[in-house]
């Protein structure tokens, strides 16, 4: 008796396993869901410029999203370069991109910053610096924030910070989702009345 008793609680524990491996759907809210996307590269000097992340690393976030049911809208460079280099603090940055004319949902501003580290053993160590925030357009106060860095390895010394963003792409790619995924769900979220 006590040998079916056991076989039982094991098949159902391992249903219970197998059906908590299975992952759903990637949370969106709808298909016409859009967002604002900045992506930009930090100077080292606090006078230079801000600039563009490469292509590249543009192409991964922008897949992110839709991969999220929302369609990216790149910020202009000529607008967006100009206004970063103006406002240097995050809550400034998100403002002035809720700000901005267009409809969009969400938005997600992508900072980073690449400091050459040391070269060890013939390859040069660089450091990016990755700080994401993703927030609902008409509730800034809720945006999700996550800071990280990236330690890269380039092979030759002409590689410089556009090559260590492209190298650092896909993390900063894969750790985005989680931040999407929680603003998504509070957009989503039934209003209580």
């Amino acid at each position: 008796m006590r040998v079916p008793l056991l076989a039982a609680a094991l098949s159902a524990l391992l249903l219970g396993a197998v059906g908590c491996a299975a992952r759903g759907p990637k949370a969106s809210v709808g298909p016409s869901t859009s967002a604002s996307l900045a992506a930009l590269l930090q100077p080292q000097a606090a006078d230079a410029p801000v600039a563009p992340v490469p292509a590249d690393l543009q192409a991964r976030i922008r897949r992110q999203l839709e991969q999220h049911g929302l369609a990216a809208t790149l910020v202009p460079e000529a607008e967006l370069l100009p206004a970063m280099q103006r406002q240097r603090s995050r809550p400034a940055r998100l403002a002035w991109m809720a700000a901005r004319p267009g409809e969009h949902a969400v938005l997600v501003l992508v900072e980073t910053e690449a400091t050459f580290y040391s070269q060890i053993e013939g390859r040069n160590r660089w450091t990016v610096t990755v700080r994401l925030s993703v927030a609902p357009t008409n509730a800034l106060n809720d945006v999700v924030v996550e800071e990280f860095e990236v330690p890269v390895f380039l092979q030759f010394l002409h590689e410089k910070e556009e090559r260590a963003l492209e190298e650092a792409g896909p993390l900063i790619e894969r750790r985005l989702g989680p931040l999407l995924e929680q603003v998504m769900s509070g957009l989503r979220a039934p209003v209580s009345g």
